[in-house]
């Protein structure tokens, strides 16, 4: 009789411990060879579904009503198997690896076929979608915008990618009628390849536009306005503003003025003094009387004449002109909008998002953790005309790490509580992972050229276990210490890829690049006091108090983000003292 594996089988067996895993090997060699034959599953109510033990406490949940073995499932014997049929695990006259209606099973010749499968990269476990996740993804229209939020590993991306495809599958829809948008360049490309073997069918995934939403921004300034923007990054903004303001007499730092620029003037659509003076400024932190406010709408009045005297703009500014263009346009954009890591973007950003899709059903899809953000934009949803009430989803379960490394990984938030992006607020409550795993590693070296060492002998040794390289990730704050651990790396003949690059290799990139991204093996490294929070990127706490803490904050979320990539082993480590953040998980070690 024909064996088949259901793809929702592939993750929950890579999620077994080694010893469990190759007892679940062998039972469907045995399966496929005929050597054993499907029991009835105790207690089970759905004839068609059956039981082949898996050593004394788990079995394979088979499918057997279609004249082959279909594997659904494996499970400790006395859980509850769901009752739902898989339709897609129609298996006669299969030849190919899509079943009906969209699923797919993937049949198994012989015992090296088997092998292959069951051996299969990692990434491509990356789009399984549990049952919880199914009912929101393929939920019936919307009649607004929805929101989805939950802890690292709770599934956002993967609902929203689903999302996306259950919208594209909608009849007579153009091509790139479906936005999937992300903030990183990084992510954006990790969304393109999984959509790529979550969705085979040309036709609807030509119906899909992944980007980033400052390349949408770009790209739809060209169309509105017939010609290139030329960007002001944001760290010249910052060196412009400071200059302007000691032109001005003032001597506020950069980072500041840029914040207050960008949070509270284009993020208010400020036009005059008045409005200026009448702004509510509540997260800004520092309090600034009326005349310290009429001194700086000065400075952004000169900044923003020489910006336009230069024909530059920052992508804040970009993405506000856009959203003007749109609004009120019945021609727009897109039919539906999906939004992931929607905790990263500022107010300017998000009117273009509402702006490119009338309002309507199913007209925006908004997934994200505040818990994770690391840039400093905290905004409301219905301020900005998107009402997510009654429409709106928590995830509690991390599907990806194994409670180890999850249990490491909260404890160094400190219980925080953060805003829902919705004017409530969210914490870590019920947060859990369902996997065993091992303990996350911490090691303090006493210098750099230790912690190197250590670092390529972890990487060799989860390489020598059989780790594919693109499964193995080397993090850390800074780009300089990450250019030295290429070095060691390449240096002991291991081949690296920066995050981004398309080519074979050991995965080496920032906090920043890896949000959003998952791996088997994680090693995040130079998590010393002198890195973590990295200085330049907090404001000093004499300068304004209450920024300070959002910033130091914001760099105890990159930790948080950078071990939270992992699924199966996570490496920690410091040369000289360690970071502040790590104390809550070192004081119990």
């Amino acid at each position: 009789m024909p064996t088949f594996l259901h793809d929702d089988f592939l993750p929950r067996y890579a999620a077994l411990d080694p010893v469990l895993r190759d007892a679940a090997g062998a039972a469907l060699k045995a399966l496929r060879a005929g050597e054993t034959t499907p029991v009835d599953i105790p207690g089970g109510r759905d004839p068609r579904l059956r039981a082949v033990p898996v050593g004394d406490t788990h079995h394979l949940v088979v499918d057997t009503s279609n004249g082959g073995h279909v594997v659904l499932d494996v499970r400790e014997r006395g859980a509850a198997v769901e009752q739902r049929h898989r339709d897609g695990a129609d298996v006669s006259g299969t030849t190919d690896d899509t079943g009906v209606g969209g699923s797919r099973v993937v049949p198994i010749d012989d015992a090296e076929d088997l092998d292959e499968v069951l051996h299969r990269p990692f990434p491509q476990w990356r789009v399984f979608l549990h049952e919880s996740q199914r009912r929101i993804a393929e939920h019936a229209p919307f009649r607004g915008p929805a929101r989805v939020t939950g802890g690292a590993g709770t599934g956002k991306t993967v609902v929203a990618m689903h999302r996306a495809a259950h919208l594209a599958r909608g009849l007579d829809l153009p091509p790139g009628s479906v936005l999937l948008t992300t903030f990183t360049k990084s992510l954006a490309r990790d969304l393109e390849h999984n959509l790529g073997m979550l969705v085979p069918d040309r036709t609807t995934r030509s119906r899909i536009d992944v980007t980033t939403v400052d390349s949408l921004a770009r790209r739809l300034f060209r169309r509105l306005r017939g010609h290139e923007p030329d960007v002001l990054r944001d760290t010249e903004a910052e060196k412009r503003l400071h200059a302007v303001s000691r032109e001005h007499g003032l001597a506020h730092p950069g980072s500041f003025l840029y914040r207050e620029w960008r949070q509270i003037v284009l993020g208010q659509r400020l036009g005059s003094v008045e409005d200026y003076l009448a702004a509510d400024r509540r997260g800004r932190g520092r309090t600034l009387p009326p005349a310290e406010r009429r001194a700086l709408w000065e400075v952004f009045r000169a900044f923003r004449r020489q910006l336009r005297a230069a024909g530059l703009r920052t992508f804040t500014e970009i993405a506000d002109e856009v959203a003007r263009e749109l609004e009120g346009r019945e021609d727009r954009p897109y039919r539906h909008v999906v939004v992931d890591e929607a905790q990263d973007l500022d107010a300017a950003r998000w009117r273009m998002l509402r702006s490119a899709v009338a309002e309507g059903a199913d007209d925006m899809f908004v997934v994200g953790d505040a818990h994770q953000r690391i840039y400093d934009n905290k905004i409301s949803l219905r301020s900005l005309g998107i009402h997510v009430t009654g429409r709106s989803f928590k995830l509690r379960t991390n599907y990806r790490a194994s409670r180890e490394i999850l249990l490491f990984s909260t404890a160094l938030l400190l219980g925080e509580r953060v805003d829902d992006m919705d004017e409530g607020s969210d914490d870590l409550t019920g947060y859990r992972s369902l996997l065993r795993g091992r303990p996350p590693r911490t090691r303090e070296f006493p210098t750099e050229r230790d912690e190197l060492a250590a670092i390529v002998e972890r990487v060799t040794g989860w390489l020598g276990d059989g780790v594919a390289a693109e499964s193995i990730a080397v993090t850390a704050r800074t780009n300089r210490f990450l250019g030295r651990v290429e070095e060691a790396l390449r240096g002991n003949g291991i081949a690296t890829a920066w995050l981004g690059e398309d080519r074979p290799g050991v995965r080496i990139g920032t906090m920043h690049k890896a949000k959003g991204l998952e791996f088997r093996c994680v090693a995040v490294a130079d998590v010393g006091a002198a890195s973590l929070p990295f200085p330049r990127a907090v404001t000093p706490e004499p300068v304004d108090p209450q920024q300070h803490q959002q910033d130091v904050q914001a760099e105890r979320n990159l930790l948080f983000v950078a071990c939270t990539r992992a699924r199966d082993r996570l490496f920690v480590t410091w040369h000289g003292t360690p970071s502040p953040f790590l104390r809550p998980v070192l004081a119990v070690r």
